[in-house]
């Protein structure tokens, strides 16, 4: 892996691996592009017909959506730290943080930091981000909302697919950090050409970690075990912890997605560090109003569950069993409630019963 892309590329390419492509029976539509069958992480055909080897090669993308790019060469050098990936319905993101902003977030100690401290640093962050790349597969004539430069790539698997990226660095930034952006610019005019495209993801998952046998207490010291699946076709597990400013900006917005579920679905939290910060869980779910359960990390949560995430929060999705259902959804959807909500409604039809 060149050292660029460690933080965007390598935990995408965790996620791509194993993809098992779409439900048995799903009809195959006509493509206007070069498509492949399922993700393979040992050779996939961009759009252009061109071979790339994932598994020896930088590759960032979303199975959920279906997609996926080689990283272009000009983003090669550029500052890990300062590369960001996030999803809602229909598209991928590719943002930069300036690397001042980068610096400062690397410092943060948000265990000591108070609610309205936690919640300025959120809006920084979301107020200095910029926004560079967007790969879109939504339904085909499905209107997209404007976003800089676009691209239309080609049509397949019954969606229209699009890239589109802004113009120019923001003229606020400075020389460094005007450099870098230009330089992500530039590497996703290439992408066009380089996409991967795939069937979105069936919901068989790679992810290594289980929720399918395990003894743990609720924030309230009550015993929780497996069996709080077992009346649910489908549990949301959210993991999350206090140190971390996402995870508690989206908690009242949990709180209302869980007076939104149907009865047949359910939702938890398991808080990492808990144990070692349990006034401050204590506090942060009082804040937000949180009436659904929170698991404390005990030791066997800890390697059994938390050591295959990468970074919170992280939102693992389980049948009546403690399976889990498609793969983890890496960080928050810019529209909690309807992005968690879609998520739900995508996996219920493959949760057993």
């Amino acid at each position: 892996m060149k050292k660029a892309m460690i933080c965007l590329a390598a935990a995408v390419m965790a996620a791509l691996a194993g993809c098992s492509g779409t439900p048995e029976g799903t009809p195959e539509p006509e493509s206007t592009v070069v498509t492949n069958e399922s993700f393979s992480s040992e050779s996939m055909l961009t759009v252009s017909g061109e071979t790339v080897s994932p598994e020896s090669d930088d590759v960032f993308g979303s199975t959920g959506l279906g997609v996926a790019a080689p990283v272009p060469e000009s983003w090669l050098g550029l500052p890990a730290g300062c590369l960001g990936q996030s999803e809602d319905e229909g598209s991928l993101y590719i943002s930069y943080f300036p690397e001042a902003t980068a610096e400062w977030l690397s410092e943060l100690d948000t265990g000591t930091m108070s609610q309205d401290e936690l919640a300025q640093a959120y809006d920084r962050l979301q107020s200095e981000q910029v926004d560079v790349l967007r790969i879109s597969a939504v339904p085909a004539g499905e209107e997209l909302e404007e976003f800089g430069e676009s691209e239309s790539v080609g049509s397949a698997f019954g969606r229209d697919y699009y890239v589109a990226y802004i113009a120019s660095a923001p003229e606020e930034l400075g020389e460094a950090d005007s450099a870098n952006v230009e330089a992500l610019i530039a590497g996703a005019r290439e992408i066009a050409d380089s996409l991967i495209i795939f069937p979105p993801e069936g919901m068989e998952s790679s992810f290594g970690g289980s929720l399918e046998s395990f003894s743990a207490e609720d924030m309230d010291g009550n015993a929780v075990t497996e069996e709080i699946f077992s009346e649910y076709d489908l549990t949301m597990v959210n993991l999350w912890t206090t140190w971390c400013v996402y995870c508690i900006e989206e908690m009242p917005a949990l709180q209302e997605l869980y007076a939104q579920l149907p009865e047949n679905v359910n939702m938890i939290t398991v808080c990492g560090d808990a144990e070692t910060e349990h006034e401050l869980a204590q506090q942060i779910l009082s804040d937000s109003g949180a009436q659904f359960t929170t698991i404390a990390a005990n030791d066997e949560l800890q390697s059994e569950l938390l050591a295959y995430v990468t970074g919170f929060p992280t939102t693992v999705f389980v049948d009546s069993t403690g399976k889990a259902v498609g793969e983890p959804l890496m960080g928050m959807p810019r529209d909690t409630v309807s992005g968690y909500m879609q998520e739900i409604e995508a996996r219920l039809p493959y949760a057993e019963g």
